[in-house]
């Protein structure tokens, strides 16, 4: 993880773990109750973990939040934040591909097509360029898709008996969310940590 990601990640961890018998049963009591309960760790690598066991269910309810949002966009980046959280849910060279070597090829010439496109509509909308690139674009985006795994972390989540994955964007916050069994907690954190280390902006242009 790079120094620029550790200043900006802090993640929420809100485990919701196996019951304790003195616990089974008892009701959260408000503010008393987070106050006594709630544990706060600050890892070597700066991020921060904010645990509570609440003591009546074996799952754990978890949230990574990075503190940044659409506060931070400038005029010529607005909506970057809310496309950055739509592009990590796309997967890595690994998750959401089936052959990753061969996508690779098209999402390389899809990107310089782009490119080009967003240019030239800067630059010279009328430019006689931008309907053949278009349609080039469509064309390899279609060619793109016969590798796409669609929606690969809900099938890997759903199978270990994840519900509720998903995100929002906020002025200053981005959130990533999910309910998993409490014996999955290490399995999430490896996906997590692929899905955030790693990912592949696939279907970049039809998102946007």
């Amino acid at each position: 993880m790079t120094d620029g990601i550790r200043r900006v990640l802090c993640l929420g961890a809100m485990l919701f773990l196996l019951p304790q018998a003195s616990s089974y049963g008892e009701p959260a009591a408000g503010f008393d109750f987070l106050k006594k309960n709630v544990q706060t760790r600050t890892l070597g690598n700066g991020i921060s973990v904010i645990a509570l066991n609440r003591g009546y269910s074996p799952t754990l309810a978890l949230i990574i939040s990075f503190r940044v949002g659409s506060s931070d966009e400038s005029y010529q980046t607005a909506g970057a934040a809310h496309m950055l959280e739509h592009m990590l849910f796309k997967g890595t060279d690994v998750i959401g591909t089936r052959d990753y070597k061969k996508e690779k090829k098209l999402l390389d010439e899809i990107e310089g097509i782009g490119e080009a496109l967003d240019g030239l509509r800067i630059s010279n909308p009328g430019d006689r360029r931008i309907p053949v690139l278009e349609k080039k674009l469509r064309k390899l985006e279609n060619d793109h898709a016969k590798f796409v795994v669609s929606s690969p972390y809900d099938r890997i989540y759903s199978e270990i008996g994840g519900v509720g994955f998903n995100a929002a964007t906020s002025r200053d916050q981005t959130y990533y969310f999910i309910e998993v069994p409490s014996g999955k907690l290490e399995l999430w954190a490896q996906t997590e940590s692929e899905r955030l280390r790693n990912p592949v902006f696939r279907e970049y242009y039809k998102e946007r």
